[in-house]
């Protein structure tokens, strides 16, 4: 076994695997760090002692046995609990990440596939459906490569509903699958998947 203890760092290896732990319920006063290979091992002061040669680690024992538990909490399975609450931030992102890429393809109706928006005569194919007027003067920022322009509030407080409206449609979207959440078990979430449910929702508005 390989252990190394760097006491001021609070830091502690066992056969490679390096943790934090706290190190204030032991005996290590004046101690600077402690390494052992095999059979044999090294006392390192931090004061101005010399080195000590050490044949036994059974006095730091305690310290190995702490790492022992300390990793077996890091490897430990997450709980239900744990999971749910990764699942309710997925959930979250995702939400977000549909309202950046869903309020042009979808409230203003442009097709569902579009992914490249850089043409603004691509967009304004979607307006045909009335909800906003192509002509251009108030500029209103779609992405980092393309803006939509509107002619004054006429026609740019249409076009705001329809994305507030989209943007509730989401959060609702987003609680729903929060709340089935909460009542599932390990099962149901082993197969759950939050991109293909939240997208299946969407596809209903």
């Amino acid at each position: 076994m390989k252990l190394l203890i760097v006491v001021q760092d609070s830091v502690v290896a066992v056969d490679g695997i390096v943790l934090k732990l706290d190190l204030t319920a032991f005996d290590l006063t004046n101690i600077w760090c402690i390494r052992w290979e095999d059979d044999a091992g090294e006392l390192e002061y931090s004061d101005t002692r010399p080195n000590d040669q050490l044949s036994s680690i059974e006095t730091y024992q305690p310290i190995i046995d702490a790492h022992a538990a300390e990793l077996a909490i890091n490897n430990a399975p997450p709980s239900l609990a744990d999971r749910k609450e990764q699942a309710y931030e997925t959930l979250k992102s995702l939400r977000k990440e549909f309202e950046l890429t869903s309020f042009v393809h979808n409230s203003i109706a442009c097709p569902i596939g579009r992914t490249e928006r850089t043409d603004i005569s691509s967009l304004t194919l979607g307006y045909t459906s009335g909800l906003v007027p192509a002509e251009t003067v108030t500029r209103y920022k779609i992405d980092a490569t393309t803006r939509i322009v509107f002619n004054g509030s006429a026609e740019f407080l249409p076009f705001a509903m329809a994305v507030m409206g989209r943007s509730q449609q989401l959060f609702q979207i987003e609680e729903d699958l929060d709340n089935q959440v909460n009542g599932m078990t390990e099962a149901e979430l082993d197969i759950f998947d939050p991109l293909a449910s939240f997208q299946a929702m969407v596809d209903t508005l």
